[in-house]
């Protein structure tokens, strides 16, 4: 009987002591959603790892200077498959700071290492240093989501720390899949690629396998000058699901193929909408590389870019190429792209499988010395082109097919300008498209200077494919130079099969007289003019019949300009020669693409 007794008080003590234990840990608290752990040391931090199904709150702000060999709560090894290894429970920083903590971890390296249907909220996170070798590391987390439910990390914030990492890292997160995420904020961090391996690096995010969205990131890093490294982005390095609602700014970048300013690649999802990056800077010795991402199957829209871009083939202000998508809304200005390769670059796009809709670029250089299809909107576009415009810009190429749209177009283009611009080129240059294969209609020219070999037109530089195709509705004034006179018209360098009609130019000093070079095509001589005087006679039955006053805004004696328009002519037109004003954009434009030139050619040498 009396041993019955003490082996029963030893059991009661048994769990009345495990309890205390739990307790002490912690600075009061059992754990439960309504009455969480409280903590208020790095210690604490560390003991959550004793129930990773539990709640827990910050009940002050925590500096961990000093504190060692902190292993990440839901610490997982290689690839995290046994569920109990991962942190399940809820976090809520209540708005405190946790400081100086270093982590050094073979896979799943941060704060947290793994975690499934947990919710982590309402932390700073500061001053962080996160060594991984291997994959999945973040400042906040290795990896969220699983497939075991949906995770929720919400207003977090993350400054001044650093990431030492393999593969898949971000300042946020390594990767998440099955997360919900809003109010993310990343400033002031660095990421440093660790091995030729390397692959998918963000700001914020390494590999995203769910939505992506309200997210902000500024004063970004990603340092992989060192290896070739692929899928670098701003703020997420690779992603098959949805971007939308992100924000960065000063964004630093540095990797081979596929580097974006804000997507590395974007390789599935629905859309990329309301993205902007101002003053991204972003250097690539490889393909696909785009202000906003390199590559992207889907529809991009309202997104903005400036800063500086540097790759090979397929380079653009928005997107390296755009490959099944299109590009809706979406605008660059005060920006510089330059292509090493020989083929692709424009002010958005690099190349484009699909349409062009609504956008501009405004005092953008695209510039190559050696590449084909080199435009101001696109290098290369297969469908529709229309409501776009380039403006204070300029574009040069040593190679062919460069325009002021686009360097070579395959479909209908409409309703689209360039205004106070310089374009160069070789063979195939236009002040719309370089080439084209389709149909021009209500399109204008003004105050552009255009200088190339061959084929050299104020509106197309070369015009082929069917008689069915041709230019309506428009007008060129500016300037042209070229070497083959011959091939060099001030609407059309060489007309294959074109109909020309509708459509006129000012006769400036030393351009071509002739509305078409060599022409093999059907131009309706008694519809193409060198007099903006016939055309703004009203009793011209041209111009009362043809021009559509719902496109065009057709106001006594200025040039007609499109009723969207907001940037609409300063200047009446007088049939003078325009060229001095011209001085205005990029007067050192010259000089400074060579500048550039050289500088990205000494980097990758």
């Amino acid at each position: 009987m009396y041993k019955k007794i003490l082996y029963i008080v030893f059991v009661i003590s048994f769990f009345i002591l495990i309890s205390a234990i739990s307790t002490f840990a912690f600075q009061g608290g059992n754990g439960s959603i309504n009455n969480p752990y409280n903590i208020s040391s790095c210690i604490e931090l560390q003991n959550m790892s004793s129930d990773k199904n539990a709640s827990y709150q910050l009940i002050q702000d925590i500096n961990c200077s000093g504190f060692s060999n902190f292993n990440p709560v839901g610490e997982c090894n290689f690839s995290c498959l046994t569920i109990n290894e991962r942190f399940y429970g809820s976090f809520n920083g209540n708005n405190y700071q946790i400081s100086n903590l270093e982590i050094n971890k073979t896979w799943f390296a941060g704060l947290f290492g793994a975690c499934s249907n947990c919710n982590i909220s309402n932390v700073y996170l500061y001053n962080f240093t996160v060594r991984n070798s291997g994959s999945y590391s973040g400042v906040l987390i290795g990896f969220a989501g699983f497939s075991s439910g949906e995770s929720l990390i919400n207003n977090i914030s993350i400054k001044n720390s650093r990431i030492f990492a393999g593969s898949r890292a971000g300042g946020l997160a390594g990767g998440f899949a099955g997360l919900s995420s809003s109010n993310i904020s990343v400033e002031n961090v660095t990421i440093h690629a660790l091995s030729s391996t390397s692959s998918s690096l963000g700001g914020v995010i390494g590999y995203a396998f769910s939505d992506v969205s309200n997210m902000y990131a500024s004063n970004i890093l990603v340092n992989s000058s060192n290896y070739n490294i692929t899928y670098i982005g701003g703020l997420v390095g690779r992603t098959y699901d949805d971007v939308e609602n992100i924000y960065g700014e000063n964004i630093s970048l540095s990797g081979q193929n596929y580097v974006g300013g804000v997507v590395g690649i974007m390789g599935g999802g629905n859309l990329m909408n309301n993205i902007s990056l101002i003053n991204g800077n972003i250097i690539s010795n490889g393909n696909y590389v785009g202000g906003i991402t390199s590559r992207s199957y889907v529809d991009v829209s309202n997104s903005y870019f400036s800063g500086n871009i540097v790759g090979n083939n397929n380079v653009g202000g928005i997107i390296g190429q755009n490959n099944g998508g299109d590009l809706i809304n979406n605008h660059v200005e005060n920006s510089t792209v330059i292509s090493q390769g020989t083929n692709n670059a424009g002010g958005l796009g690099g190349s484009v499988i699909g349409n062009i809709f609504n956008n501009s670029v405004k005092n953008v250089n695209v510039s190559s010395l050696r590449a084909n299809q080199v435009g101001g909107i696109a290098g290369y576009v297969t469908d529709f082109v229309e409501n776009n415009y380039i403006t204070d810009s300029y574009i040069y190429s040593e190679a062919n097919k460069v325009g002021g749209i686009a360097g070579y177009a395959y479909n209908f283009a409409q309703n689209n300008y360039v205004k106070n611009t310089i374009i160069t080129g070789n063979d195939d240059v236009g002040g719309l498209f370089g080439h084209t294969d389709w149909t021009v209609i209500s399109s204008y020219v003004y105050n552009v200077r255009i200088t190339g070999n061959s084929s050299v037109g104020g509106l197309v530089g070369m015009g082929a494919d069917s008689g069915s195709t041709g230019i309506y509705n428009s007008f060129f004034i500016g300037n042209i130079t070229s070497i083959n006179q011959s091939s060099t018209g001030s609407l059309v360098g060489r007309n294959l099969v074109y109909n020309i009609s509708n459509s006129f130019w000012i006769n400036t000093t030393n351009n071509p007289s002739s509305g078409v070079g060599i022409n093999l095509g059907g131009v309706d001589n008694s519809q193409v003019e060198n007099s903006l005087s016939y055309y703004l006679d009203e009793s011209s039955e041209v111009y009362s019949t043809n021009w559509d006053t719902n496109i065009w805004n057709l106001s006594s004696n200025s040039l007609p300009f499109f009723q969207w328009e907001q940037d609409i002519f300063s200047i009446i037109a007088n049939g003078e020669d325009n060229s001095e004003s011209l001085s205005s954009v990029f007067p050192f434009g010259g000089i400074l693409v060579a500048l550039l030139l050289i500088i990205s050619f000494l980097i990758f040498k």
